[in-house]
């Protein structure tokens, strides 16, 4: 939504970040819950522990982009000092210079390809699991429960500011990028460990 001088040209322009973010924290929902299933299964094939390694990689490097993109829209939005110190609520005002916005504009943009891409690779993770042996998915549950908390306050929280819940949703990323690191090396070890036939 655009903002207009009396003369009619544009002053300001008004996205919408909440939408953004709550898009990011979805994706970061899926893919972690997917790394938290990944993490107790048992031995399966080396070609699918292999299949699997390599897809935990390409989206260990997306998340790694996609912290910096957040952290260029929460620098952006940090550019306007009233607005970071608000609650984090939909229909949160935020006038950006017409400079502002193009800069707000192209790293959403590159963002929501990355997130696009990441949600790609949860499919391809997801084909792929059926071919190991059973998984105990319902113990894995109580692992996700902290980080399902972290995601809850910064959705449901309405005494957190715009920075606060843009710099927990840094934070999150952060974890689960080295949660995928881990990830990718048992599996790796596994397949490179597991006895020849």
């Amino acid at each position: 939504m655009s903002r207009h001088e009396s003369g009619g040209e544009i002053n300001t322009i008004d996205p919408e970040p909440f939408g953004d973010i709550l898009s990011l924290l979805s994706i970061l929902t899926s893919l972690a819950s997917l790394a938290t299933t990944l993490r107790s299964l048992p031995w399966g094939p080396i070609k699918t522990r292999s299949a699997l390694a390599k897809q935990v990689v390409l989206a260990r490097d997306e998340l790694r982009y996609i912290e910096v993109d957040v952290a260029v829209l929460r620098d952006l939005v940090g550019e306007i000092p009233e607005y970071g110190h608000r609650s984090f609520r939909p229909g949160r005002r935020v006038l950006f210079s017409k400079s502002q916005f193009e800069r707000y504009q192209r790293t959403a943009q590159q963002l929501f390809d990355r997130l696009r891409r990441v949600l790609h690779l949860i499919h391809r993770i997801d084909k792929l699991l059926p071919s190991l042996p059973n998984v105990d998915i319902e113990g894995e549950a109580s692992s996700l429960a902290s980080l399902e908390g972290r995601l809850d306050h910064i959705i449901c929280d309405r005494q957190q500011t715009i920075d606060q819940a843009i710099s927990a949703t840094i934070e999150i990323a952060q974890q689960l990028t080295k949660s995928l690191a881990q990830l990718v090396e048992k599996l790796r070890g596994e397949s490179d460990s597991e006895p020849s036939a």
